[in-house]
């Protein structure tokens, strides 16, 4: 993972050996309440089914300080606030999934630019089916975008900020700290 990072950033790392065949990498990012909410949902909310999970969360993230967390929703906010920061870092842009039509994000990648599209035939794919969408017509047209959750069907779940409170070095900066990111990203947070 880690070798990967900023890798499509040639002019940054011109012998980088990277896999990635990409020009442009971008981050989507999701509320960090919803993220944690289905993270949860599928865990347990004492994480008893995200042994797997959690293993490789930690492992990615070494330094992280994942025993100053009490809860399973501080582990996943804790998660969402470190992968999200260092993301941040090595992409070109990022977007907000419940408010970014799959057209937009085509632009965002390149997909719709001449100079940045990497094989010209989808230039002309991609400007159909986003004509078509913006019709009104083709695949997912009508469905409430970015906000079908499969893992916490009907909000069964809810986490509140509250919940990110305590337990984290230093002291109930958890939350704080995932509210700033948040804004960062353009979500409205309240206090």
């Amino acid at each position: 993972l880690f070798s990967e990072l900023g890798c499509h950033h040639r002019r940054d790392q011109p012998d980088a050996q990277c896999i990635s065949p990409f020009k442009r990498s971008l981050l989507q990012v999701r509320h960090p309440l919803k993220t944690v909410a289905s993270l949860v949902a599928k865990a347990g909310n004492n994480c008893t089914n995200a042994a797997h999970q959690l293993t490789m969360i930690t492992s990615i993230f070494p330094d992280v300080p994942w025993e100053s967390t009490r809860t399973c929703a501080q582990k996943f906010a804790l998660f969402w606030l470190v992968y999200n920061r260092e993301m941040k870092k090595h992409v070109d842009d990022w977007y907000r999934v419940e408010e970014t039509t799959p057209c937009e994000v085509a632009a965002l990648g390149g997909f719709t630019n001449s100079k940045e599209v990497l094989y010209e035939p989808h230039l002309e794919t991609v400007e159909t089916i986003c004509s078509h969408r913006t019709a009104g017509e083709g695949p997912g047209h009508g469905e409430e975008h970015g906000y079908v959750n499969r893992k916490n069907k009907k909000g069964k779940i809810k986490i509140t900020w509250e919940a990110l409170e305590g337990g984290y070095a230093p002291a109930d900066r958890l939350r704080e700290q995932v509210q700033d990111l948040a804004r960062d990203f353009g979500y409205r947070v309240s206090k």
